[in-house]
């Protein structure tokens, strides 16, 4: 292509700095990744970061550096990308790049990376301090399907502390011209010590510092909000520590804590009706930013107890800003805008057709599993790990099927429970869900127990341990 020219033995350099923290000399078609943060002075940006992502590090930086892009029909293209790593003194760094520097770059989402830290990781040595890999892809062109390989090189100088990543498509450039660049790019480098050392050691205060803000930021939130609570004469959240998510109340027609997110969720459960389509608007108007909030299963095991067979579940659904953001975000949540939305819905939905109110009890609270909801195939009077997975058992042809960890269950007035759902499935496209079947198990949190349950017409006893232990053996009667 024509914009080969760019990178050959003639195109013309320049300098360019790194914040101050180095320089380097590249063709003058490359250029800083032009973002609004890239437009703020370095100590303005590291001071936002609390409320930024991605997150920084604390002994590393990267820039991005493209050099040319175009728009095509996928967004934003950039054929040719360099990112320039900078580690600080006391970090030892080895030629072959470790999993965590695949990691980070696929976690990036920056243009083509997506998650290819399966790509990069297969990068095998090319020479001295030298990683290469490719893959193949595919572009529509004029009258056909054009085929190209997209090239990366990692190039790692232990004595400077730095690493060199550049990714290219093989239409702009050679492999060998990529390496020549990739090369001369490394020997021009020149990094500031002092400056970089200056960095380092600033961003480890202040990293120190983000902590302790979004700690603070939590305990600040979680009071203003249970102050609320009980001015509504509702049960307060339990204190939590930053990251602690899933702690929850359950009192029959409202249901809130800490989600995964480590935003307040806070659920008005109007009631069941026979109508399939809601009458109503599904959420609250005082959503963050992040919009609609789906449930993750544990929280819909727990919302669909008690919900009658041909009934639906009506609610409204609320979510905060993040609890370690400031207070004065935070507090855009507010309870008593929640509340009177919620009895406005609730007038509504007693219109529809078979509607049945929810049931007020006793606070209920809940501690959650962390665990995502996948299957693991788990075979009968086998002990197995419930703390992690779904626990699938029967052939996928015949009826089967998968007992799910929800969390702990503390009841007013009685001893925490470890509780399960069963999910049931039949050799039909359709399945039974947990909502469908209402089979709710549960056994005493310290010391475990032996459940009973029918799947089929045939009867299982599930003999579990503690969560310390968390072991659950499912035997056939």
């Amino acid at each position: 292509m024509l914009l080969s020219r760019l990178f050959g033995s003639g195109s013309p350099t320049r300098p360019v700095d790194l914040d101050g923290l180095a320089t380097l000399e590249l063709p003058a078609s490359f250029h800083l990744d032009d973002t609004p943060d890239q437009h703020l002075p370095p100590a303005r940006r590291r001071r936002r970061q609390p409320y930024l992502r991605p997150l920084v590090s604390a002994d590393h930086l990267t820039y991005y550096l493209p050099s040319h892009d175009s728009q095509g029909l996928g967004g934003r293209e950039v054929p040719v990308l360099l990112r320039v790593t900078l580690y600080a003194d006391d970090v030892p760094l080895t030629e072959a790049p470790d999993p965590a520097y695949f990691h980070a770059i696929a976690q990036q989402h920056y243009h083509y990376d997506g998650q290819r830290e399966a790509t990069y990781a297969r990068a095998a040595p090319a020479g001295a301090g030298l990683y290469f890999t490719e893959e193949a892809r595919t572009a529509p062109g004029w009258f056909s399907v054009k085929s190209f390989h997209e090239m990366h090189m990692i190039l790692t100088d232990p004595a400077q502390h730095t690493r060199l990543f550049l990714s290219v498509d093989d239409r702009e450039m050679s492999r060998a011209a990529a390496e020549k660049l990739l090369r001369q790019t490394m020997r021009s480098l020149q990094r500031e010590p002092v400056t970089l050392a200056q960095h380092f050691t600033y961003l480890r205060h202040f990293l120190q510092h983000e902590a302790a803000l979004k700690a603070a930021n939590v305990q600040a939130n979680l009071l203003h909000f249970s102050q609320e609570l009980a001015g509504a004469n509702l049960p307060g959240l339990r204190p939590v520590a930053l990251y602690e998510p899933g702690r929850f109340v359950d009192v029959g027609d409202y249901f809130y804590g800490v989600n995964e997110f480590q935003e307040v969720l806070f659920v008005a459960q109007l009631g069941t009706s026979t109508q399939p389509q809601p009458a109503t608007p599904a959420y609250f108007t005082a959503n963050n930013s992040a919009g609609r909030y789906l449930a993750s299963f544990n929280q819909q095991a727990i919302l669909q107890q008690g919900v009658p067979a041909g009934h639906e579940l009506r609610r409204r659904t609320g979510v905060s800003e993040p609890l370690w953001f400031p207070p004065e975000e935070f507090s855009t949540f507010q309870l008593a805008g929640l509340l009177r939305e919620t009895q406005e819905s609730r007038t509504q939905a007693q219109r529809q057709p078979g509607f049945a109110a929810a049931p007020h009890h006793a606070p209920v609270y809940w501690d959650l599993s962390r665990a995502e909801n996948t299957q693991n195939p788990a075979t009968l009077s086998q002990p197995a790990d419930y703390r992690h997975a779904g626990l699938q058992y029967g052939a996928v042809t015949e009826t089967h099927f998968t007992l799910h960890y929800v969390g702990i269950r503390t009841a007013t007035g009685q001893p925490p429970q470890l509780v399960f759902t069963l999910e049931i499935f039949d050799s039909s496209p359709r399945y039974r869900t947990v909502a469908a079947d209402a089979q709710y198990l549960a056994v005493d949190a310290a010391q475990g127990g032996v459940a009973a349950f029918a799947v089929a017409g045939r009867r299982y006893r599930a003999r579990i341990e503690p969560v310390r232990q968390g072991q659950l053996t499912v035997e056939a009667e």
